[in-house]
């Protein structure tokens, strides 16, 4: 059942990027894009680049590997995204005008769906969402799923 459920993320999660570049890099290049794992390419808007890069220093603009992918995990009640990365997470949180975290060991961030619906439409080719599950968890779905009657 693991190797099933792991090979259907794989074709959900098919448009995620191969490799990521940077900011910078990105802004240099006259069609900046990278590749996908199903061999497509996701070319960023530029007016996109240019507004991220007015949120970032120059030396986050070095660093902040694009696109940034949230992990969003489907398997809870509500649909939830993780950004762990704490770069990408002080990015997010500037955008969506939230507080940094009270303690600097939980740089974790936590997303729901209003605030993913707000990224995608704000910059809708900077994030790219990917599909994922806790596998013991997908375990205890499908067992409750073979109790209903």
């Amino acid at each position: 059942m693991e190797k099933l459920l792991q090979a259907e993320l794989r074709i959900v999660n098919k448009h995620l990027p191969v490799e990521r570049k940077t900011l910078a890099q990105l802004l240099k290049e006259e069609i900046p894009f990278v590749r996908c794992r199903d061999g497509s390419i996701h070319v960023f808007k530029r007016s996109e680049l240019l507004k991220l890069r007015n949120l970032v220093s120059d030396e986050e603009a070095q660093k902040l590997l694009l696109p940034i992918v949230i992990q969003v995990r489907v398997d809870m009640d509500t649909p939830t995204g993780f950004v762990e990365d704490s770069l990408e997470a002080s990015v997010i949180r500037r955008i969506l005008g939230l507080k940094p975290p009270l303690d600097r060991h939980d740089e974790k961030l936590h997303l729901y769906k209003p605030q993913l619906f707000e990224l995608r439409y704000r910059f809708s080719t900077i994030f790219q969402i990917a599909v994922v599950v806790e596998l013991h968890e997908a375990d205890l779905l499908v067992d409750r799923e073979r109790s209903i009657p």
